[in-house]
């Protein structure tokens, strides 16, 4: 009996060592958290570019150990990315659906897409970006009960349009597809490949793939693949992949990108008139 009894105290002091050791705490200017991230239950998604803004999405899982209702921010550690000269800071503040503090339930458990975005170096203007680590240390601070994010006026941020006019080198070009301005983003809908044959391109469609031909230059695009095989950072962290009865439409800044590979025109909108030009 006294054997089974230590057995059992055992087999509990490594369960609570696993668990521990599963729900990693971090301790900011020496003030203990009592919620903490679940590493085996968080993981690195993707990285997404555009020009020079880099975001860095990661899947979360929070553990709340203590009895209160608590808030909190995510600030993720990327100093290996600072030292090498890539990016311009080496700690940064995570959001969840744009907004910094995290509010978390007593005794819960629960998993957020947090992203966290900064500013490459100037170095890393014209190069590719190679993403290639796991998730990043994640310190969890919290926060003052008075502390709060900031009301946002989604009417306005929200607010998407109708594209009235798309006019490539002084000529509209019409499509069946209505295109979409997202004025909170600056951002429209680009049909692309009727823009390169209004420049002057050759679209050919074959069984699996479009094939896009100009002055000796070719680019394959793969209608059945999300991303259509555009091998270029998204536009904007709500870049578009749509698929319209054999049109690609893409946002304006992707389709600005693989545009000048063979053109050398610019996509400019005017938010006035809905005009997309370009030329």
């Amino acid at each position: 009996m006294y054997c089974i009894k230590k057995l059992f105290i055992a087999l509990f002091c490594i369960t609570l060592t696993f668990c521990l050791l599963s729900c990693k705490h971090q301790e900011v200017d020496n003030m203990p958290v009592g919620v903490c991230v679940n590493e085996e239950e968080s993981y690195f998604g993707n990285a997404e570019r555009s020009g020079r803004d880099v975001k860095y999405r990661c899947y979360i899982t929070l553990e709340n150990t203590s009895s209160e209702h608590s808030k909190v921010k995510l600030m993720g550690d990327f100093s290996s990315e600072y030292s090498e000269g890539i990016i311009t800071s080496a700690k940064v503040c995570g959001t969840v659906e744009g907004k910094e503090i995290i509010e978390v339930e007593p005794n819960s458990s629960c998993s957020f897409n947090v992203v966290f975005s900064f500013e490459l170096t100037e170095n890393y203007d014209d190069k590719v970006l190679v993403v290639d680590r796991s998730l990043p240390d994640i310190f969890v601070v919290e926060c003052d009960d008075s502390e709060s994010n900031p009301t946002v006026d989604t009417t306005k941020t929200n607010e998407i349009l109708y594209v009235d006019d798309i006019v490539v080198n002084g000529k509209s070009i019409e499509t069946e597809y209505q295109c979409l301005y997202y004025k909170y983003k600056g951002n429209a809908e680009i049909p692309l490949l009727a823009v390169f044959r209004e420049l002057g391109a050759t679209v050919t469609t074959k069984r699996n793939k479009v094939e896009v031909e100009y002055d000796g230059e070719s680019i394959e695009f793969y209608p059945k693949k999300d991303d259509f095989g555009i091998l270029v950072p998204p536009g904007t962290d709500n870049g578009v992949r749509k698929l319209y009865d054999g049109e690609l439409i893409v946002d304006s800044e992707t389709a600005n990108v693989v545009i000048k590979a063979f053109f050398d025109v610019t996509i400019s909108i005017d938010s006035d008139t809905l005009t997309v030009y370009i030329d």
